[in-house]
């Protein structure tokens, strides 16, 4: 069973949901994405989130709704360098 995951653009909507096993990796996902320097989620990472939306049983092909939450806002995924 994966678990399914949406960005949540605050000022939008929700985009199609992707697979992970768990949060731990979805978020380890997404923070390379966000520090990756391109691409919407890097240059406005204070508009979206990191939403748990459902699962999905790769076994049967079946996808069950859940009780949709809120992870991570993306903005807190950002890498700061701080200057020696």
């Amino acid at each position: 069973m994966l678990k399914l995951y949406s960005i949540k653009d605050t000022k939008g909507g929700f985009y199609p949901p992707e697979a992970a096993e768990n949060d731990a990796l979805a978020v380890r996902t997404i923070r390379g994405v966000v520090n990756s320097g391109k691409g919407l989620l890097a240059q406005y990472p204070e508009d979206f989130e990191l939403w748990y939306v459902g699962e999905f049983d790769n076994q049967t092909g079946i996808i069950a709704p859940g009780e949709m939450r809120c992870i991570i806002r993306l903005n807190a995924l950002v890498d700061h360098v701080q200057d020696a």
